[in-house]
């Protein structure tokens, strides 16, 4: 067995760095929402600075992530299997509804080449390769304004980025509360919260190492016998070593035994021998 981290260390670090700038964004976005409508918890000054700095971060942070996924093939963990996904979505939705209330066993069990439940890979594409990007080119819009449309459905360019800037913010508040929740309420500690911190170390079978090309000449040095049964790809012994197997033959060979033989040369098992098949039996025979 071989031990693996379920969350490798530069996801770890990604995902905290992620967690204290969208908390910075949030604190800011808020700020900037309720500028002119009370005592909002950021200056405004200060929240435009803040806002801005911590979505420059953030973006250099999700070209870091996409390149990560690229260069390790970690993007495979979000693409669900197709073929009986519909059935798979609704017992996790019912699961997550109503099952986790009443005690049931987890539907799904996490490992390192596979996190998430069909649930979760389509939520992570959503929000990671979707709305992320909607949001942050919305944003981009805001803070140039004059790179933004001049007209979006009738209405001025700015207007409509700022409207669906804020419900995307929103949308990925939502995903913040609900992410908390599920991963205070995972039953396996390499899968929870702490696995964030510390990995999520699990064992998994080690791989297997590959058969040499000149394998069969050791295995009965290895195993003390000639197993060639239920074994392809395995050369059988060498037919001297398994001579001992072929029954006596009556004087006179195979001849003699069949008259109507009489002219093939020597004993029949001696040449099926010389031709590569050992007998074991009537239903044993293995083929070079």
């Amino acid at each position: 067995m071989a031990v693996r981290a379920m969350f490798p260390l530069w996801l770890r670090v990604w995902h905290w760095l992620n967690a204290a700038l969208f908390l910075a964004l949030a604190a800011s976005g808020f700020s900037l929402h309720l500028a002119g409508a009370g005592a909002p918890p950021l200056a405004f000054r200060p929240a435009v600075v803040l806002h801005n700095t911590a979505a420059a971060l953030i973006l250099a942070s999700y070209a870091f992530y996409l390149a990560m996924l690229g260069r390790t093939g970690d993007w495979r963990q979000y693409v669900p299997r197709l073929r009986g996904v519909r059935g798979r979505l609704a017992a996790q939705v019912r699961y997550y509804l109503v099952g986790i209330f009443q005690g049931e066993e987890h539907l799904f069990t996490a490992a390192p080449d596979r996190r998430f439940n069909p649930l979760q890979q389509i939520t992570y594409l959503l929000y990671m390769f979707v709305f992320f990007p909607l949001l942050a080119a919305t944003g981009v819009f805001l803070l140039f304004p004059g790179a933004a449309p001049e007209r979006v459905a009738d209405m001025g360019g700015v207007w409509p980025m700022a409207v669906a800037h804020t419900l995307l913010a929103f949308a990925f508040l939502v995903f913040l509360i609900v992410h908390v929740y599920l991963a205070l309420t995972a039953s396996e500690s390499h899968a929870g919260l702490g696995a964030m911190l510390h990995g999520g170390c699990v064992s998994v079978p080690a791989a297997r190492p590959a058969l040499a090309a000149q394998a069969p000449a050791s295995q009965g040095e290895v195993d003390g016998k000639n197993d060639t049964d239920a074994r392809p790809g395995v050369i059988p012994a060498p037919v001297a070593e398994a001579s001992d197997t072929l029954a006596p033959e009556p004087p006179g060979g195979d001849g003699a035994r069949h008259p109507g033989r009489a002219g093939v040369a020597g004993d029949g098992r001696a040449d099926a021998a010389r031709a590569g098949v050992v007998h074991r039996g009537p239903e044993r025979a293995s083929h070079l």
